[in-house]
């Protein structure tokens, strides 16, 4: 968090924005391959593969004005449409 504090630290809609990415994506440092050799289960690899996608469609006012429990709902909804294979997934 201290990275995003001093990247942004003159523009709060910004950091706001980093911050709630940050809260909402799983395993935010983890890469989408590496997560996939941890063996994690189907319902965390579609959520970190399909995050940027989802967030990127999320208009800027929204991220800022929805809580992050708010974001998440608004996720999973994204989740449940959007087509996807068992292949991409294991």
């Amino acid at each position: 968090m201290q990275f995003y504090q001093s990247e942004y630290a003159n523009d709060i809609e910004s950091l706001t924005i980093a911050h709630k990415g940050m809260l909402l994506e799983p395993f935010v440092h983890t890469s989408d391959a590496d997560l996939k050799t941890l063996g994690m289960d189907n319902e965390t690899l579609k959520r970190k593969f399909y995050f940027n996608e989802w967030f990127k469609s999320v208009p800027q006012s929204d991220i800022l004005r929805l809580t992050v429990e708010e974001l998440k709902n608004s996720l999973d909804k994204f989740l449940i449409t959007v087509n996807y294979g068992q292949s991409e997934v294991q």
